[in-house]
């Protein structure tokens, strides 16, 4: 069911999986900006859906964007990741559209938050290829900590280089 979420065995399980504030190996990182999880563009997403001219995606629709109702702080900026777990029914509901539940089993795939290198939505096999305990991505050994903060900031300073200052930069 869809309240339920797998846990690293591939039980079914209505205990919330933990969501690490943390990034990868246990270290709190130095990133040089506030790091905020929006969920407001798959809102929208279910609102077009519930705009098309099928009966049934419009009914899924609208289950889906009830239960976002339910929990109006999932419509807001998500500084603690910990609003999902409190409210992981509706994200499950929300999440469908990128993680089909058809697939669930199947597909290698996971969800992270802006910069960040823990995930907070993962299918089984993702977690059970790359996760460790604790839900950060392990890392290989030749790959430290300190290299994977500077290249997440690398790439966030080039966003803010495009976006705010419309500048030509290509990331390579």
């Amino acid at each position: 069911m869809i309240s339920q979420m797998l846990s690293h065995d591939d039980t079914l399980t209505d205990e919330p999986r933990p969501i690490p504030i943390i990034s990868a190996n246990g270290v709190t990182d130095d990133f040089p900006f506030k790091r905020v999880l929006s969920l407001t563009g798959l809102i929208r997403f279910w609102e077009s859906v519930g705009e098309s001219n099928q009966p049934g995606a419009q009914s899924l629709s609208r289950e889906v964007l009830a239960a976002v109702a339910d929990t109006p702080e999932l419509s807001e900026p998500i500084v603690d990741l910990n609003v999902l777990v409190r409210n992981r029914e509706a994200v499950n509901r929300l999440m469908s559209a990128a993680f089909p539940w058809a697939y669930w089993d199947r597909d290698i795939a996971a969800a992270f938050p802006p910069f960040m290198f823990g995930t907070f939505y993962s299918t089984p096999r993702f977690d059970q290829l790359f996760l460790s305990d604790d839900r950060t991505v392990e890392v290989h050994d030749d790959v430290n900590h300190a290299t994977l903060v500077v290249r997440s900031g690398l790439t966030a300073y080039l966003h803010i280089a495009r976006f705010f200052y419309n500048l030509p930069i290509e990331h390579g």
